[in-house]
């Protein structure tokens, strides 16, 4: 078909009678085919009179078009705007209502909360020092205005006499460093020290963490076998936190360090890590008497922080310093929670936990008590009796509460003789009220190394050293007040225990 052929009906004014249905026909000498098309005509009141967008676009002034695009352009541009104001405005809020929160716990305010977050002041007059709460404090706050109301004359300490050295670690809300304090100690002389500060870049809620962790630290004292407070700079820069500095790090790494050659761990493995602490170049294997007083250390120590209504809620190997002549100090304060209102402490927000520490209660329902710090504690005994090894290294952190609810637990470790596995497994009953107390264990251990009652640590005399407050020296060191009845060693310890005792203790430690 050439294109003369082609025949096209066009429709140039259509009427009401051009209604009805339409035949297209194709034919060759193959045949033909048929197209049907219905066309129906509408009256003139129903036919639509808007021209198209595109023609009506089109025939729109230039200038139109340009104010139109214009009028988009503000209106997103203030809208940005509004959104970048009010993301700032809401920060500002938040620090606000973080300053205010903290200044609560500080004592100012209505408290109605645990009192070892009280000042001094209010502690004594039993009631608050500003009758309205919270709502007289003025809504510019800053994070200078937070640190400043923690102040304590008689802690702060002077910069100019501390002198930063390296890093010794990196924790979840700050940095610890080995430095040197002059004049920290009544002597006078250079003390190396540890310093506790936050990341250059922390949040407030890191100052804060930081902060609470001074004060929990303050209220709770001192004690042989915890790490302690010693001072604090808090005005004229960064928070930092001075604490006792143990010079063999850790005791998960420390044991690693130690263990016999050609034992095998119960669990997985990874080297040590102390590289910034001294090496503990005694050479001697440690033996399971050794172990022991390392057991008996932690719950000496932990039965202390209980006995000031403060649960850890982090205890591990890892958060347990060995200083000079191997005693074990408990520390990280950064999770402890006081106990003085509630016997129960229930954690509101999520992180980062230590899922294989934790006891069933903790672990399923945020639940942590002296109990929960048990049943931590009965891990951190494994792992001593294992030199360092991982809990429950076959077992998936997402299983775990089903793996313990079913009744499974670890197995006693070669160097564990079975009256201490006894104790750990008392200590990791699911139900928390059949677990004991740490002075249970003390004395369960105490009675298992001496046969009778043995160390009373309250007769390690720890005093108070008023220095001179203008010196901006930390007026409460703690200070032996004889060198010769509180340098408790593992040796001096072992030297009270009976002969048979020991025997038996050293001959366990034989491994295979």
């Amino acid at each position: 078909m050439t294109e003369d052929e082609v025949k096209l009906m066009t429709i140039t004014t259509a009427r009401i009678d051009d209604t009805g249905t339409y035949l297209c026909r194709v034919l060759n000498e193959y045949g033909f085919v048929d197209l049907y098309h219905y066309l129906n005509v509408l009256p003139a009141a129903h036919r639509p009179t808007s021209t198209p967008v595109r023609h009506q676009i089109a025939s729109m002034p230039q200038e139109l078009i340009i104010v139109i695009v214009s009028v988009i352009g503000i209106l997103i541009f203030g809208f940005t705007f509004f959104l970048i104001y009010h993301c700032r405005n809401k920060k500002s809020l938040r620090r606000t209502l973080l300053a205010t929160r903290i200044l609560a716990t500080r004592g100012i305010g209505n408290l109605k909360g645990n009192p070892i977050y009280r000042s001094e002041f209010e502690s004594k007059t039993k009631r608050p020092l500003l009758e309205d709460g919270c709502r007289r404090f003025p809504t510019e706050a800053t994070i200078s205005t937070i640190i400043s109301s923690y102040y304590d004359d008689q802690c702060e300490f002077s910069r100019e006499k501390l002198i930063k050295g390296h890093l010794l670690g990196k924790g979840a809300f700050g940095v610890v460093y080995q430095a040197i304090a002059y004049g920290i100690v009544p002597n006078g002389q250079a003390t190396t020290v540890a310093i506790k500060t936050v990341r250059d870049d922390a949040v407030p809620e890191e100052i804060e963490n930081l902060l609470k962790e001074l004060s929990v630290m303050k209220t709770v004292g001192k004690h042989p076998n915890i790490i302690n407070l010693l001072g604090c700079c808090t005005k004229g820069g960064q928070v930092i936190l001075i604490v006792e500095y143990a010079k063999y790090g850790n005791l998960r790494d420390y044991l690693r360090q130690k263990r016999p050659s050609g034992h095998v761990l119960s669990g997985s493995f990874e080297s040590a890590k102390n590289d910034d602490y001294h090496v503990d170049e005694a050479t001697e294997t440690l033996t399971t008497l050794d172990l022991l007083l390392f057991s008996l250390q932690v719950a000496s120590g932990m039965d202390y922080l209980h006995s000031k209504k403060c649960i850890h809620r982090d205890l591990a190997a890892r958060n347990v310093l060995i200083a000079e002549n191997r005693i074990c100090k408990i520390c990280d304060f950064g999770l402890a929670r006081d106990l003085t209102q509630n016997y129960y402490y229930r954690k509101q927000t999520d992180g980062r936990v230590p899922v294989k520490w934790m006891s069933p209660e903790a672990l399923f329902d945020r639940k942590f008590s002296t109990k929960s710090d048990i049943w931590s504690f009965a891990i951190l005994v494994w792992e001593i009796m294992t030199y360092g090894g991982t809990p429950y290294p076959s077992v998936p952190a997402e299983k775990l509460f089903d793996y313990l609810k079913d009744g499974n637990r670890m197995s006693k470790p070669t160097s564990c003789p079975n009256e201490i596995f006894q104790i750990i497994e008392n200590c990791w009953e699911f139900k928390e009220n059949l677990r004991p107390t740490f002075q249970q264990v003390c004395e369960r251990l105490q009675r298992y190394l001496y046969g009778t009652s043995p160390i009373d640590y309250s007769d390690l005399d720890y005093v108070d050293l008023p220095l001179s407050p203008s010196s901006g020296d930390f007026t409460q060191t703690m200070t032996p007040t004889s060198a010769t009845n509180t340098t408790m060693t593992n040796d001096d310890i072992r030297s009270s225990i009976p002969s048979t005792i020991t025997t038996t203790a050293t001959s366990s430690s034989s491994l295979t």
